[in-house]
């Protein structure tokens, strides 16, 4: 088996700040595949880990530079991007189902490959948890759909309906006795977003109104590639702001982004793997 070197990476520290260091050694199996790394989009779930010590960034985009000697859907060249979520076991009950984020050894962000993610010159992955983005869509517009947008859709397959669903996109929980007069009996509450703390609720509605609160981690595989089908074929991008992959502007981001003075997304651009005209 061969190896590549993952290049520069940025990691989080102890102090809290972004580190640039220098990407270990990754054994390319059989039906991995190697990205060199264009962008990445920056989500306040990163701010979380910022004194972890690993790699961060998990909405990574870019071209893939050398694949292992059994992938058969990617080649050298192609433009793609991957997720939250880097595998599973592929045998358990939720990985027959299309449910692979509910595998009891799925390879999350900030639990499993922790010397690599989307804030470096490379990333390793094997070929079934990658997606192919169309040429109509730009690699700067695909980075931050790769989380946002695929998190955000999971819970519409549900048949959604105006008064029978709440899904909470805030960063802070609402005050939930005025959201309680507007949700339907036997409503469904989806929380969407991140919060360390607990999730307090008023105890007499859920019983009252037999309502249902509805984890929602992020998007499978399947709704994934719709999603990214959907925005190239419709051309849906997001609006961006573009900050150089470096310590100092990813640093500087991470302040702008807590200090809540973001309107667009940002997304981080390469330094190493500038993006041509003809893979954008």
């Amino acid at each position: 088996m061969s190896t590549v070197n993952l290049g520069t990476v940025f990691k989080g520290s102890k102090s809290g700040k972004v580190v640039k260091a220098q990407g270990g050694e990754r054994t390319i199996n059989a039906r991995d595949v190697v990205i060199d790394i264009t962008h990445s989009g920056l989500c306040f779930t990163d701010i979380h880990y910022l004194k972890k010590d690993m790699v961060l960034g998990h909405e990574g985009v870019g071209i893939v530079s050398q694949v292992g000697p059994q992938v058969k859907n990617f080649k050298n060249g192609d433009r793609v991007g991957w997720g939250y979520n880097h595998g599973s076991c592929g045998t358990w009950q939720f990985c027959k189902n299309g449910r692979d984020t509910n595998c009891y050894q799925n390879q999350m962000y900030a639990s499993a490959d922790l010397d690599q993610a989307s804030f470096g010159d490379k990333f390793v992955i094997t070929e079934e948890f990658l997606h192919l983005i169309l040429d109509a869509l730009e690699l700067k517009h695909a980075a931050p759909l790769h989380e946002f947008v695929a998190a955000k859709n999971n819970p519409k397959l549900e048949g959604v309906k105006p008064v029978d669903y709440l899904m909470v996109t805030t960063s802070v929980q609402p005050d939930w006795k005025t959201y309680l007069k507007v949700l339907e009996k036997d409503a469904t509450i989806i929380p969407l977003s991140v919060d360390a703390g607990d999730f307090v609720f008023p105890y007499m509605p859920i019983i009252g109104k037999q309502l249902k609160i509805q984890g929602s981690l992020v998007a499978t595989r399947q709704v994934h590639a719709k999603m990214l089908e959907f925005a190239a074929r419709h051309a849906i991008k997001p609006i961006i702001e573009e900050v150089p992959m470096t310590e100092d502007g990813i640093n500087h981001a991470v302040e702008r982004l807590k200090k809540g003075d973001v309107r667009y997304r940002f997304v981080a651009v390469s330094q190493t793997n500038k993006a041509t005209s003809a893979n954008l």
